[in-house]
């Protein structure tokens, strides 16, 4: 286990595990990624996620799904169904058996 903690993991850039020592440290395996060219992906902060949903709801586009709209999935239940049967058809066995 002493060896893994000392071994740098590209996944947090290249950092050895015992150098990430609390929730803080986020910015310094940020920092760690970019300078080895890693692909960091950031998230939109707050205000930029507010405006975005704003666009998105007074888009013009119709074809987007907006909050409470309806949507129909259809699941295909074939798989489900045919185990279903052969449980069902494995219990009446079963059952004619000990009759």
């Amino acid at each position: 286990m002493e060896d893994y903690n000392n071994t740098p993991l590209k996944k947090i850039g290249y950092l050895k595990p015992n150098q990430v020592t609390s929730i803080f440290d986020s910015e310094k395996v940020r920092n760690a990624l970019k300078s080895n060219n890693i692909l960091v992906k950031d998230e939109p902060d707050y205000k930029t996620q507010r405006k975005n949903q704003e666009i998105y709801e007074n888009s013009k586009d119709k074809s987007l799904i907006q909050k409470g709209d309806y949507v129909y999935i259809n699941f295909s239940s074939a798989k489900f169904d045919k185990g279903f049967d052969y449980q069902v058809n494995f219990y009446f066995l079963l059952n004619l058996k000990t009759i």
